[in-house]
């Protein structure tokens, strides 16, 4: 898991970061960003098995972009 000092870190220095995690395991996340009614852009992954559907949106939370892949 990242720590809140290295994303201030990386904040401090302008450098982007995206962060990943477990849709439902935190009711932050499920309230914050998954519930947000926000439109969500298709996005599709290109694997070695197929292809992989999924959905991309941004939320604001505290003033900082978050994106999510729900």
């Amino acid at each position: 898991m990242i720590s809140v000092a290295t994303i201030a870190g990386l904040e401090a220095h302008g450098i982007g970061y995206i962060l990943g995690t477990r849709e439902r395991s935190t009711r932050e996340v499920r309230t914050t960003v998954i519930d947000n009614d926000g439109v969500a852009a298709p996005l599709t992954i290109p694997r070695q098995k197929g292809e992989t559907d999924l959905a991309i949106k941004e939320v604001s939370v505290v003033g900082r972009p978050l994106r999510t892949l729900p």
